[in-house]
């Protein structure tokens, strides 16, 4: 498909039923049994209506998505996805140039590993920072040692908690909170020593995968320090473990808690790599965990 002939266009509510599909077919493409289809993803439906999505369009069909959502100084390309049958043919690039942010903001994302999404993203501006594993865990993990925080449920939309979020992730994003607590049953956390907090985070019961509707997705997840960050990161999956049955979490590779994890169980179940343009990102990756790929 020629892209000159394609039309990159705002995304309109009677797109997203095409979007879904385009995203279910490019996550079960390789899969030689397939979850079915459920139709409708809610992290799709977020990125529409709390960021910006555009759609490459011909002869009134709808052959490639992407999005991205702004928060702060960063934009976090959320999703870039072309129907198989006509990836490759230049429709990637021109919707990313249709969602590129001016300077000074940040433009990032997480690529998977194929050299054409790595050359172009890395076309579009963006450098190779650092590697990010998805992890997978049963609920009984060997050899982890009781957390050595306390930890309690925060309130839902509790502003303390969200000024450390904002702190630690390097920006703002109440509407994202408000999501995951409302669509995803997400639980937001406080990790205490002594009775003063070291570090917050969300373990998001409602939120599954295509593959594991049933699994628990935990993060973001933040400290202040480096050994902080991996005993809450510990803490979390000890108080995940009580209450699903499969665990999920990404890690940067920087981050503490990556060995721990490996050794008590955890697989590494597909690997990214997050890139990012110039300028400062405003987080630690030794102290934060991301909420996923679809809002970071």
């Amino acid at each position: 498909m020629d892209p000159a002939r394609a039309v990159i266009r705002d995304a309109r509510p009677s797109d997203l039923s095409r979007v879904y599909e385009i995203a279910y077919e490019n996550a079960t493409r390789d899969d030689p049994a397939p979850p079915p289809n459920p139709g409708f993803f809610a992290d799709i439906q977020h990125e529409f209506h709390a960021g910006r999505m555009v759609v490459a369009e011909r002869a009134g069909m709808v052959w490639g998505y992407a999005s991205s959502v702004a928060r702060g100084r960063i934009v976090f390309l959320s999703s870039l996805f072309i129907a198989p049958s006509r990836q490759s043919s230049g429709l990637g690039r021109a919707l990313l140039e249709a969602l590129r942010p001016p300077a000074p903001l940040v433009f990032c994302t997480d690529s998977s590993s194929d050299p054409r999404a790595v050359a172009l993203y890395i076309q579009a501006g963006m450098r190779p920072r650092w590697p990010l594993f998805y992890l997978r865990g049963p609920a009984v993990q060997r050899d982890l040692a009781s957390p050595a925080l306390e930890t309690r449920v925060a309130d839902a939309g509790d502003p303390e908690l969200a000024r450390w979020d904002a702190e630690i992730s390097g920006r703002a994003r109440p509407m994202d909170h408000a999501f995951w607590i409302a669509e995803e049953r997400a639980i937001p956390l406080w990790f205490s020593r002594g009775g003063s907090p070291v570090g917050y985070g969300y373990v998001r019961l409602g939120a599954g995968t295509l593959h594991e509707s049933g699994a628990a997705v935990l993060g973001p997840i933040g400290a202040r320090t480096a050994s902080d960050a991996r005993a809450c990161v510990l803490a979390a999956v000890h108080w995940a473990a009580q209450r699903a049955p499969t665990l999920r979490i990404d890690v940067l590779g920087p981050h503490p808690v990556l060995e721990p994890l490996l050794a008590a169980g955890f697989l590494i179940i597909d690997q990214d790599i997050f890139m990012a343009g110039r300028g400062r990102l405003g987080f630690d990756p030794r102290r934060y965990i991301p909420s996923g790929g679809s809002l970071f």
